[in-house]
């Protein structure tokens, strides 16, 4: 490497200076692509890895919610006073019944909730 170095330079030190750089810079960029692709592959393991567990806890909220919402529709059908509302859910066509329903607002409202839905 050292003849190499005395062989391009020469004996000008400003040519030793800028083929320096342009060896650090080189390395540094290629230090840097290493890097990059060690991140990757390590973000790319941890998605293929937590999957399975994201996809299990989806199912157990997807459960919760459909419980929930039976329950409802079983406090509608069952009350002394919901004759003429339950009959209008029998009719209809679709039915959504949001459980946890969040609201809020003061100038401009919003909610959110998650239910399901019945064609």
């Amino acid at each position: 490497m050292q003849g190499l170095f005395q062989q391009s330079v020469g004996k000008n030190p400003l040519h030793a200076k800028a083929w320096k750089l342009e060896y650090l810079e080189m390395n540094g960029r290629k230090i840097m692509k290493k890097k990059i692709l060690i991140v990757a592959f390590c973000f790319a393991l941890g998605l293929v890895f937590s999957a399975p567990a994201f996809a299990d806890n989806l199912k157990e909220e997807a459960e919760t919610i459909v419980d929930k919402a039976r329950i409802v529709m079983e406090e509608v059908k069952n009350a002394p006073d919901s004759g003429a509302a339950y009959d209008l859910i029998r009719q209809s066509a679709g039915v959504v019944i949001i459980p946890d329903m969040f609201k809020g607002g003061f100038v401009v409202g919003g909610s959110y909730g998650k239910g399901v839905g019945r064609t």
